[in-house]
């Protein structure tokens, strides 16, 4: 409760300083011109300024816009509301949406899976009903390494052999991330390796099969945590959304989030 009370009592002093500023610069101007120009009602701005109510995140860009509020005090009256108050509403809906598909969590065994970047890929690659069971051609590995993995897929339970083909046990298989893990690294490091080789095929073709888009973006770290849970809610829908219907090949995606300064 104290924390909101900072929060509520931070907003107000931001909109106080320029709703007295636009009135000293027009003697006309009243609390009521200004939920007019915020289409709220009267009562409800008169709460706002008594620090019964706190304006709403949705209002931010509007109180901005009709008090003319500088850069700097903008980005602050923003930060004063917390992660929850400023997700915006589709992305609410987006972040609570129930993941359609099956997702098994994976045995610590199991985790050899990540020793190699074409295991992952083959056990997507056999749910493709056009797929004619070439991993070596499919893949771009050798037939070597493609039995190899297709044995070792075998011994671990993640396929089974099913009329002559192979399909996967799990429809969808994930592991906990939540400390760092040599099997992790050395998988993102080699997945990391594959989108550099991505980004040598200079041929037009290539270029529009492929996105690989990046942004540099100062923001305040204390909210890290909460970005770094919607970015990875994000992704799963993405990816749960990227799978439904009949697939005839195998992408990846990817994202790295991660500070450039100290």
């Amino acid at each position: 409760m104290k924390q909101e009370l900072v929060q509520t009592e931070r907003i107000l002093s931001i909109i106080e300083k320029y709703l007295t500023r636009k009135k000293n610069n027009n003697s006309s101007y009243s609390n009521r011109a200004l939920a007019r120009d915020l289409n709220l009602s009267p009562s409800f701005v008169s709460d706002i300024l008594k620090g019964k109510k706190q304006l709403p995140y949705k209002h931010v860009d509007s109180v901005v816009g009709v008090l003319d509020i500088d850069q700097s005090d903008t980005a602050d009256l923003k930060l004063a509301y917390t992660p929850e108050e400023y997700i915006a509403p589709t992305h609410k809906k987006v972040a609570k949406k129930k993941i359609k598909k099956h997702w098994v969590l994976g045995s610590r065994a199991q985790m050899k899976i990540l020793s190699k970047w074409y295991y992952v890929s083959m056990l997507d690659l056999i749910t493709c009903p056009s797929f004619d069971g070439d991993f070596a051609n499919a893949l771009g590995i050798t037939n070597e390494e493609a039995n190899e993995a297709v044995n070792f897929l075998e011994e671990e339970g993640l396929v089974v052999l099913n009329d002559g083909k192979y399909v996967k046990s799990s429809l969808k298989l994930h592991f906990n991330s939540k400390e760092s893990k040599k099997e992790f690294r050395h998988y993102h490091s080699r997945l990391l390796d594959k989108s550099k080789e991505e980004l040598l095929k200079t041929e037009q073709e290539d270029f529009e099969k492929r996105l690989i888009i990046s942004y540099s973006v100062a923001m305040n770290s204390k909210k890290k945590d909460y970005f770094k849970k919607r970015l990875a809610d994000l992704m799963q829908e993405m990816a749960d959304e990227m799978s439904e219907g009949e697939c005839d090949q195998v992408y990846h995606l990817g994202l790295q989030f991660y500070p450039l300064s100290k």
